[in-house]
């Protein structure tokens, strides 16, 4: 199958890229670069089956030549602003990179005629409801700029559907952890601990715990659930267990690094506004379809530490 991937040189979409590659696809990769690296998937360079074209997808007319001219059965749509925090108190930034993408990417499909399209949708979506979220949870009323630009864009996804006729998976992400990440509580500690590594500040009190998936884990459930999917829009919520606090990833990170003195300072606030500090996920559905992650979130994080710090 021809497929575009859009933020194919990022942390998740690069390794969805190996995937499909090594599934026998053929793959084009959309990335403007902005946190996506393309050492990422330079090591696919060789692959007849691979391209990339550094572009902004929120450039309608470019797009559609783009889809025009390779006539992909299939788009996965990964291109979005996925650091949090740095659109938390500028608009513009999810506008454009969360939301933006995904109508421009609607509109060429509609355009040229696309009928498939895989989504990574978040967790943000939920907000700070309570209890085992599932995919039919509610009301959701995200608490980030992300959160609701994603869940924008799973609205105008479900209309198209009915409108254009397109099949959609959307997948709603845990956290997701793994080598290649660019931000986030790994890459931000690992950061601030190569500059001193005598004190570290962690927001709140630490004790702030989410579910944590491996980025390959993450990958073979969207596999299934692309596969699975019958009806028109699919949602599947992307989890695992148990939950992990910052604390314990701290802890990771001290282990592998050798840090047995330091000085933990406690903000008493959200890393960024909107910030969840604690949700759970009930992932029975895609779990239904024969998802079984390889590791635990403990078992995840610990690797992620050790792959992080030691580049292995």
């Amino acid at each position: 199958m021809k497929i575009i991937v859009t933020g194919g040189a990022g942390f998740i979409g690069s390794h969805v890229v190996d995937r499909l590659l090594t599934d026998g696809h053929e793959v084009l990769v959309l990335d403007d670069l902005y946190l996506g690296k393309e050492e990422n998937i330079s090591h696919n360079a060789e692959n007849k089956s691979f391209s990339f074209i550094k572009t902004d997808i929120t450039e309608q007319e470019n797009l559609n030549k783009i889809f025009n001219d390779f006539k992909p059965e299939c788009i996965f749509h990964l291109a979005a602003n996925s650091d949090i925090g740095a659109g938390a108190y500028d608009m513009s930034v999810d506008l454009k990179r969360t939301f933006g993408t995904t109508i421009a990417v609607l509109e060429g499909m509609r355009v040229t005629g696309v009928k498939k399209l895989v989504f990574a949708s978040t967790s943000a979506i939920y907000g700070s409801l309570s209890g085992k979220l599932s995919e039919s949870s509610g009301p959701l009323l995200p608490e980030s700029n992300y959160g609701a630009g994603k869940l924008a864009s799973e609205a105008f996804i479900a209309s198209r559907a009915n409108v254009d006729g397109i099949q959609a998976c959307i997948f709603r992400f845990a956290n997701v952890c793994g080598p290649r990440s660019t931000h986030g509580v790994f890459f931000n500690f690992i950061k601030f601990l190569k500059e001193d590594p005598t004190q570290i500040t962690v927001a709140q009190n630490g004790k702030q715990a989410k579910p944590y998936v491996y980025v390959l884990d993450l990958v073979d459930a969207i596999m299934l659930g692309w596969q699975g999917g019958k009806e028109r829009v699919n949602l599947y919520n992307i989890g695992n267990q148990p939950i992990v606090s910052v604390n314990e990833i701290l802890e990771f990170i001290l282990k592998e690094k050798k840090i047995s003195n330091i000085k933990i300072n406690y903000t008493g606030e959200p890393a960024w506004p909107g910030d969840v500090a604690t949700y759970v996920f009930d992932d029975s559905k895609i779990r239904s379809l024969g998802y079984k992650p390889k590791y635990t979130a403990t078992e995840a994080c610990a690797l992620t530490a050790k792959q992080l710090i030691h580049g292995v």
